[in-house]
């Protein structure tokens, strides 16, 4: 194992990403450029404001792969995870997805 994340969704949506892969999601985010790619994020705490049906899913990327996604990272001031905004062609490519079981402790990550 190398570097894990999750990617929260609702339960449609993650059925969805196990059978036909990630898609690129589009968004100012906050700024005033338009982004685009997947979420993921260290830490498998739902979104605040997320509803209780939503689902986890655990993205797992070979540590050799895993260097080239800090260039995607979201860096901001009083974060207690870190985030990131990778292509879904990378994460389609490159990582092993499955979903969270609820009791499923969160790993400790490298990177």
């Amino acid at each position: 194992m190398g570097f894990r994340l999750f990617h929260v969704t609702s339960a449609t949506g993650a059925a969805a990403i196990l059978k036909e892969g990630f898609e690129d999601d589009r968004g100012r985010y906050a700024t005033s450029s338009e982004w685009q790619g997947v979420w993921l994020r260290d830490d498998p705490g739902l979104r605040p404001g997320a509803d209780a049906g939503e689902a986890v899913l655990v993205v797992d990327i070979d540590l050799e792969e895993s260097e080239m996604i800090h260039e995607y990272e979201w860096i901001g001031e009083r974060k207690a995870y870190r985030e990131f905004l990778l292509p879904a062609e990378l994460v389609n490519r490159l990582a092993e997805v499955r979903l969270a079981p609820a009791s499923e402790p969160p790993p400790a990550t490298e990177g």
